[in-house]
């Protein structure tokens, strides 16, 4: 099961112009922790947020000072935490 979540993450950040170990990699410097079936959860069937996310970890800084406890995160709460960093997200239809 973690090869298909892999799978998906890693074919939705090619997508957005990233790797999968290029994103895992911005989220820990960033300090959003996750995991694969989390990120699978949003990058299938939510392109839009999962590239919001994407943008939102690459730009240098953008996350920084934001000290979350080291603990997993929902899909819930994923969405929370893209919307507090990005208020200006369209909402769609």
């Amino acid at each position: 099961m973690r090869r298909l979540w892999i799978a998906r993450i890693n074919a939705a950040a090619r997508e957005n112009g990233i790797t999968y170990g290029g994103i895992i990699h911005n989220l820990s410097e960033n300090r959003v922790y996750s995991n694969c079936k989390t990120l699978a959860q949003i990058a299938t069937p939510d392109a839009y947020c999962f590239s919001r996310i994407v943008q939102a970890v690459t730009k240098r800084g953008t996350l920084i000072g934001f000290y979350k406890p080291l603990r997993m995160i929902s899909l819930g709460e994923a969405k929370d935490i893209l919307e507090w960093f990005i208020p200006n997200q369209k909402k769609r239809v």
